[in-house]
């Protein structure tokens, strides 16, 4: 089974692309539902060429712009020696998970390496 499927054998993903499962090490940036100003660290739950999925405690509204910067080894923290990716997405999809979590879908709009 690829990374990109789930679920059992011969199910078919819907994804145009594959899905890496590895929990780089993120910061992230942007407005919350409430319009505040918010920076964290967190960490990926999914990384794909086009966009990522990650857990967050502020909610953020689908259409809600975020700059992400993602270290490309899950076994360091960003630094400015990380070799790292730096996003700007918009949010295609928010979904209230349980104890105040906020699971958010990232659609790259540009994306450089750093």
């Amino acid at each position: 089974m690829s990374q990109g499927e789930r679920g059992s054998v011969g199910s078919h993903d819907r994804r145009s692309k594959p899905r890496i499962f590895i929990p780089f090490p993120i910061r992230v940036h942007g407005l919350n539902s409430a319009g505040e100003d918010f920076h964290l660290e967190a960490v990926l739950d999914n990384l794909s060429a086009d966009g990522l999925y990650m857990r967050i405690m502020p909610r953020v509204d689908e259409g809600t712009k975020l700059s992400i910067e993602i270290a490309l080894d899950p076994s360091s923290r960003l630094t400015e020696a990380s070799v790292r990716i730096l996003a700007v997405g918009t949010v295609l999809r928010s979904e209230e998970k349980p104890g105040g979590v906020c699971g958010i879908a990232v659609l790259f709009e540009n994306i450089r390496f750093r």
